[in-house]
């Protein structure tokens, strides 16, 4: 069973914890499975330059900032669609992709942003996952957890609210996976992942 299956969504919506059921969930079943962190599968000289970026757009943010760090961010994905993607065998979990600069992209139109990713060849998920929640409950989760909000381009609420209604609307008008961890536990949301990747497994 050959599957990969991207993670996508606002802060504090559950994609750690889901993805951790879910891998939970395979291992016993004897399946193959693996978590792949876009963040952390860059190799170390990226990482480095995101950093930067990322300290350069919290100085002046706007439009030529935001188009740098998606260019970086697409340019590691390249890498890791060729050194780690091609060929994967087995499950594998993408915690966070492509799909994520519907959230933190605020001045880049995100269609025009996940069309050149596309476009750049990298890899296309068998099932991209969108998970939601209302922006108000991720919020307040987000301040109950000992990291807080821990992001490098969203501030307050405002910002918060505006990624979570822009992402969810970018997820159903592209026919992703959408699933809500407001009232849903990761539990449930796992077997719902579970049946969904049976169904999709190359």
């Amino acid at each position: 069973m050959d599957c990969i299956v991207s993670f996508d969504g606002p802060k504090a919506t559950g994609k750690t914890t889901l993805i951790g059921a879910i891998l939970r969930r395979l291992h016993a079943e004897g399946k193959t499975a693996e978590v792949l962190v876009e963040k952390d599968a860059m190799p170390a000289e990226m990482q480095e330059q995101l950093s930067v970026l990322y300290a350069q757009y919290r100085a002046s943010p706007g439009r030529t900032t935001d188009q740098v760090i998606a260019d970086a961010l697409r340019a590691g994905r390249q890498v890791i669609s060729a050194q780690r993607l091609a060929g994967a065998s087995g499950i594998v979990l993408l915690d966070r992709w492509y799909p994520s600069e519907a959230v933190f992209r605020r001045y880049l139109n995100p269609d025009v942003v996940i069309a050149a990713n596309l476009a750049a060849r990298v890899t296309l998920p068998d099932l991209c996952i969108a998970l939601v929640c209302e922006p108000t409950l991720s919020w307040r989760r987000a301040h109950e957890r000992d990291r807080s909000l821990d992001s490098k381009v969203i501030a307050d609420y405002a910002g918060h609210r505006l990624a979570s209604l822009r992402f969810d609307a970018a997820a159903r008008k592209a026919g992703w996976l959408v699933m809500a961890s407001d009232h849903t536990g990761p539990e449930v949301l796992a077997d719902n992942v579970c049946r969904a990747i049976a169904q999709h497994a190359r």
